[in-house]
C-alpha cells in the first residue's frame, strides 16, 4: 500500500512539474498573442468595426471592404466576410472597445477574455462546483495554452471565454438551487451569439419553468437595451442580410465541424470548396434537419431522464455537446467551451483508465491537434483559403470530406454518444 501511494505522488509530483514547465512556456507566449502585430487585423476587426460605426454615425453593419480602410488605412478585400457575422448584442458588449485604436482594443479584449477563463475555471474547480483538487488546476491549464482552439481566440479575439464564462456561472446556479439565474445567465449567451439558445432545452426537457422563464426573460431584455442603443435598423441589417449571407457563405467550409457542415460538404458544397459526393442540396437539408432531431432527442431524453446532482451535471455536459453539432456552423475555436463539458464528465464518469483515455485522446482530437496540419499533409495544394497572390485554392474530394476534413465531427458524436449512454461513476449502468 505504502508503494502504491508513493508511485501514485511521484506520478503527480511528474505531471506537476511537466505541467509547470509548459504553462511558463505557453503563458509567455499568450502574452506575446495578447497584443496584435502592426498592420494586420483579425476576427475581432468585425466586432470593432461594428462598434467604430457607431461611434462615426455608420450603419453597425456597413461592409468591412468599405470600413476597414477607412479606419486602418489599408486595404481590406476578403470575399469571404464583408459584414461583421455576430448580433447585435455582441456589438453592445463591447461597444465601448470602439473608442479605442484596433491594436489597443484588441489586447484589451484578450486581457478580458483571459480574465474571463480565470473566472470559469476558479468557478468549475472551486466550492460548488466540481470541488477538484487544487493540483488538477495546473495540468488542466496546460492543456487549454498548448490547445490550438486557445491559440486561435487569442490570435482572433473571439468570443468564447466570455461564453464559457456564461455557461459556467449557469451551471453553478442551476446546481446550487438558483434555476433562474441560471436560465437567465443563458439567456444572456443566447443574444450574444445565438446558438447558446440550444441550451434552453436543458431547462425544457426537466420542466425547470422558472429557468425557462429566467432566459427568456434576459434574452429580450438584453436585445431590448441592444434595440434601445443600435436601433431597430441594426437587427433588420442583421437577420435580413448577415444572417444568410454566413450560413450559405460558410456551411461547407472545411472547419465546420457541426452537422449542417458534415452534409453541406457531403452533398451540396455550395462554395465549391470541395467536390460534392453527389450534388443534392435537397438531400443534405433533410440529412441535417433528420441528425438534428436525433441528437435533440437524445439529449431531450438524456437530460428528462437525470435526477441525481451527477447525472444533471452530466445532462447539462450532454447539451454543451449538442449544442456544437447543432450549431450551424461551428469552428474550432468553439471547443474551449467543451472545458465545461470535459471538466463534468471527468469527474462524474467511471475512473478506469479506457474511459480516462478516451477523454484524454478527444481533447487532443478536438482541441490540441491543429487542423491544417492534418490537411496540409494530406490535402494537395496551398490550402482551402488563399487571400493573397495568384494561387489557387485547394479543393478537397469527396474521400478527403468523408476522412480528414471531418475527424472533428466524428469525435464530436462518438463523444456525445458516450456521454449519453454512460451513467456516474458508482451508479449502475
Amino acid at each position: 500500500m505504502t508503494d502504491m501511494r508513493t508511485g501514485g505522488s511521484l506520478r503527480r509530483s511528474l505531471l506537476m512539474t511537466a505541467s509547470a514547465g509548459i504553462c511558463l512556456l505557453w503563458g509567455a507566449a499568450t502574452l506575446v498573442r495578447v497584443v496584435p502585430p502592426r498592420h494586420a487585423s483579425f476576427d475581432f476587426v468585425q466586432e470593432w468595426a461594428s462598434a467604430r460605426n457607431y461611434f462615426e454615425g455608420q450603419p453597425v453593419y456597413s461592409s468591412l471592404n468599405e470600413t476597414i480602410p477607412r479606419y486602418l488605412g489599408r486595404e481590406w478585400r476578403i470575399e469571404t466576410m464583408d459584414v461583421n457575422a455576430h448580433p447585435p448584442s455582441s456589438v453592445l458588449a463591447l461597444l465601448p472597445l470602439g473608442r479605442l485604436d484596433y491594436r489597443t482594443a484588441h489586447a484589451a479584449w484578450n486581457v478580458i477574455s483571459l480574465a474571463c477563463l480565470a473566472m470559469a475555471l476558479w468557478w468549475i474547480a472551486g466550492r460548488g462546483g466540481l470541488e477538484l483538487p487544487p493540483w488538477t488546476l495546473l495540468p488542466i491549464l496546460a492543456l487549454i495554452l498548448t490547445s490550438n482552439s486557445f491559440t486561435q481566440q487569442i490570435i482572433q479575439g473571439q468570443l468564447n471565454l466570455l461564453l464559457l464564462m456564461l455557461f459556467v456561472a449557469a451551471w453553478r446556479a442551476d446546481r446550487n438551487g438558483r434555476p433562474a439565474l441560471s436560465g437567465g445567465l443563458m439567456g444572456v449567451a443566447a443574444a450574444i451569439k445565438l446558438f447558446p439558445a440550444f441550451m434552453g432545452l436543458y431547462y425544457l426537457a426537466r420542466r425547470d419553468w422558472r429557468a425557462v422563464a429566467g432566459m427568456g426573460v434576459s434574452f429580450l431584455l438584453l436585445n431590448g437595451i441592444t434595440v434601445a442603443v443600435l436601433g431597430l435598423q441594426t437587427y433588420q441589417e442583421y437577420f435580413g442580410h448577415v444572417v444568410p449571407t454566413v450560413q450559405d457563405g460558410f456551411r461547407d467550409f472545411w472547419p465546420n465541424a457541426s452537422i449542417n457542415g458534415y452534409w453541406s460538404k457531403l452533398l451540396d458544397a455550395p462554395n465549391r470548396h470541395v467536390i460534392p459526393l453527389t450534388e443534392s442540396p435537397v438531400l443534405a437539408k433533410a440529412l441535417t434537419l433528420a441528425a438534428v432531431l436525433l441528437v435533440t432527442a437524445l439529449a431531450a431524453w438524456k437530460c428528462w431522464t437525470s435526477y441525481s446532482p451527477a447525472q444533471r451535471d452530466i445532462a447539462f455536459a450532454v447539451c454543451i455537446l449538442a449544442v456544437m453539432l447543432v450549431s450551424p456552423i461551428t469552428w474550432d475555436h468553439y471547443f474551449l467551451i467543451l472545458i465545461l463539458g470535459w471538466a463534468i464528465l471527468w469527474r462524474h464518469l467511471s475512473r478506469r483508465l479506457a474511459d480516462r483515455t478516451a477523454l484524454l485522446t478527444s481533447i487532443i482530437v478536438l482541441a490540441t491537434l491543429r487542423p491544417r496540419w492534418i490537411w496540409d499533409a494530406t490535402i494537395p495544394g496551398p490550402g482551402e483559403l488563399v487571400y493573397f497572390g495568384d494561387a489557387e485554392p485547394s479543393v478537397a474530394l469527396p474521400v478527403h470530406v468523408l476522412t480528414v476534413i471531418s475527424y472533428q465531427f466524428y469525435m464530436l458524436v462518438a463523444l456525445f454518444l458516450y456521454a449519453c449512454f454512460r451513467r456516474p461513476s458508482g451508479e449502475t449502468e
